[in-house]
């Protein structure tokens, strides 16, 4: 019940600082708008948000974990505010700002989709891939990778995972290897049909699996 006042009360404050925002867009007032996300994300943290853009989105999770036991729910709220305020960003011509948002929402959106079993991720799927379509043009950290392989995983489509982690393995990072092989060993334990629905074949999957053990070899 705590849990549930608790995300009740985040949505809330970020509905209301959200609606505010779009009369503050249609006012071209896009500095006010930033402000009114800014506050908002101040009162959902308990963290002076404007610090937060000079702290990496892997520094950001740590300090909300380590603040309160209900961050699940918080990095939900979190992901959709830092996606508007990727959006106003953009609309004030301020590309770099813009990517540092999108990037701290789309950590914020996986890591929240990932660790919570209590919501229904549906509603979170095109949000993130707003995200995901606004982040296309950059070639993304290798962390970001990683969850991103996590986030299709999740949502049953492994073909997308399948492109992100030969994408990933580029890097020569060594827990990508873990990564890919967990995911294709998982994968190939379930029945044809349900690989397929993923976009990928289970001769895809076994080439995929050859090919990570010659990347690592």
């Amino acid at each position: 019940m705590l849990h549930k006042d608790y995300m009740m009360r985040m949505i809330e404050i970020m509905t209301r600082a959200l609606t505010r925002v779009s009369v503050l867009v249609e006012e071209k007032k896009y500095l006010d708008a930033i402000d009114t996300v800014t506050e908002a994300g101040k009162m959902i943290t308990g963290l002076d948000f404007k610090m937060l853009e000079y702290v990496s989105d892997i520094e950001l999770t740590n300090m909300i974990k380590s603040k309160d036991g209900l961050y699940k729910g918080k990095f939900l709220v979190l992901g959709e505010l830092l996606s508007r305020e990727g959006e106003l960003h953009l609309s004030d011509n301020n590309p770099g700002k813009s990517y540092d948002s999108y990037l701290k929402s789309l950590s914020f959106f996986i890591d929240g989709l990932e660790e919570n079993d209590s919501i229904e991720i549906n509603e979170y799927i095109p949000k993130t891939d707003i995200v995901i379509d606004a982040l296309s043009e950059y070639d993304l950290p290798v962390h970001i990778k990683k969850k991103l392989i996590i986030y299709y995983d999740i949502t049953g489509r492994y073909s997308k995972a399948d492109d992100t982690i030969f994408d990933a393995i580029k890097s020569r990072d060594k827990e990508i290897y873990k990564q890919a092989f967990d995911f294709y060993t998982r994968l190939l334990e379930q029945k044809d049909e349900e690989i397929e629905k993923g976009d990928l074949t289970r001769e895809e999957v076994l080439d995929s699996l050859s090919e990570i053990k010659n990347y690592r070899a």
